[in-house]
């Protein structure tokens, strides 16, 4: 009897030995199937950083691009004030040189001399604080003086027109 009790006993601790290396097996194939899911999680995870620093990069030169759109576009809007502001300095200029023409005393009339003084006025608005030789013309009544008052409007045009081209020239 006492054999089948140690044979009983070592039958169970043999199936309980057996069983405990089932479970261990399977825990060792779980703990794998883990670490494999595990790595390519973490593979994944990798890919999904490097898209996201490539999007950060990306995100970034397209701020990059943008700004210096920006300052295209600034200097763009400058260089075309610039430009606007030169020719209509230049218009005042010709319309100086037709009131000198028109104040002249050898060939003035006083008609001649209204005319061009009426477009000069129209062609001096928003410039009137830059070009104050040339808003007096308007003041002036008579031919003489009007023909002394164009002399000094023409230095004032090219003075102002020297001005802007060396603004241009240190704006580049």
């Amino acid at each position: 009897m006492l054999i089948t009790i140690n044979t009983i006993i070592a039958a169970v601790a043999a199936a309980a030995a057996c069983a405990a290396v089932y479970f261990a097996w399977r825990t060792v194939r779980e703990t794998q199937v883990a670490r494999r899911e595990a790595e390519v999680d973490r593979k994944a995870a990798e890919v999904d950083r490097k898209h996201a620093d490539a999007d950060r990069q990306l995100a970034e030169r397209d701020r990059q691009l943008a700004h210096a759109a920006r300052q295209r576009a600034e200097e763009d809007r400058k260089q075309e004030e610039r430009d606007r502001q030169r020719r209509r300095i230049e218009r005042v200029g010709e319309l100086v040189e037709e009131v000198f023409s028109a104040a002249d005393s050898g060939s003035g009339t006083m008609r001649a001399y209204h005319n061009a003084r009426n477009r000069l006025s129209q062609a001096l608005v928003g410039l009137r604080a830059e070009l104050p030789q040339c808003v007096a013309i308007q003041t002036m009544h008579q031919l003489e003086p009007a023909r002394s008052a164009a002399a000094l409007a023409r230095i004032e045009v090219e003075k102002a027109l020297q001005l802007l081209h060396e603004t241009e020239t240190r704006n580049g």
